[in-house]
């Protein structure tokens, strides 16, 4: 269980619960920015950290993503922000990046989160449209100035 352990060493991004798939996914602060280097480095974790992850993943589904959603709607870090955008963007479509789930986001679970921090939200259907986005659009990045 090397990756459980892995989950150990970083405590500061997505906030706890998004910890574990981070640590996997990403190595250094850039890959995020890289479709091909994000299926590689996925493509490279051997066969029980994969499977260890998928069921980090698909057991903490809900609470990752409201840990998201919290942590685009809350972080002052643009970068952590960004992190947890990116993170919503890569479970809605996890197929296209190795990971072995049919869980989806939909916009119950999404108004679910946004709840959990509506008081610091200036439009609440402006953040959820613009989440909605996120989920949904291809090119990620030119929708995240939420």
């Amino acid at each position: 269980m090397t990756v459980i352990n892995r989950f150990k060493d970083d405590k500061d991004i997505c906030y706890n619960s998004c910890d574990a798939l981070y640590s996997v996914l990403w190595s250094s602060a850039d890959v995020y920015n890289d479709h091909e280097k994000l299926s590689e480095r996925i493509s490279a974790i051997n066969t029980q950290a994969k499977a260890s992850a998928l069921y980090l993943f698909e057991s903490n589904f809900c609470i990752i993503v409201k840990n998201c959603v919290q942590g685009v709607v809350k972080e002052k870090d643009i970068q952590r922000a960004t992190s947890c955008g990116f993170l919503l963007y890569v479970m809605n479509h996890a197929k296209d990046y190795g990971i072995d789930t049919n869980l989806k986001i939909n916009e119950e679970l999404l108004g679910q989160a946004l709840e959990t921090c509506r008081d610091q939200l200036r439009s609440y259907e402006g953040t959820r449209a613009k989440l909605i986005e996120i989920l949904k659009f291809d090119y990620f990045y030119s929708v995240l100035a939420v």
